[in-house]
């Protein structure tokens, strides 16, 4: 089977390989920021949990900033 975190690293790591091809200039912080704002709460849990960070940003102990979005993850990274 697939998923866990075996399953979630390489579909990251394509993830921000795409954010990359889209702007070669980003540093690690900045795909790092880039993931914290484009993120979502996954629609399928409860929202029990989650808190807002001292950035403002919602993170969970469980799923930390959620979801990444990888249409927005790329869609800012090309304006950063």
């Amino acid at each position: 089977s697939f998923f866990g975190t075996s399953g979630a690293a390489p579909v990251a790591a394509g993830a921000f390989a795409l954010v990359l091809e889209a702007n070669p200039e980003l540093g690690y912080r900045d795909v790092m920021h880039i993931v914290a704002r484009t993120a979502r709460i996954p629609s399928l849990t409860q929202t029990n949990g989650w808190i807002i960070n001292g950035a403002g940003f919602h993170v969970s102990d469980r799923f930390g900033f959620g979801v990444i979005d990888v249409a927005q993850m790329i869609a800012l990274s090309q304006n950063w």
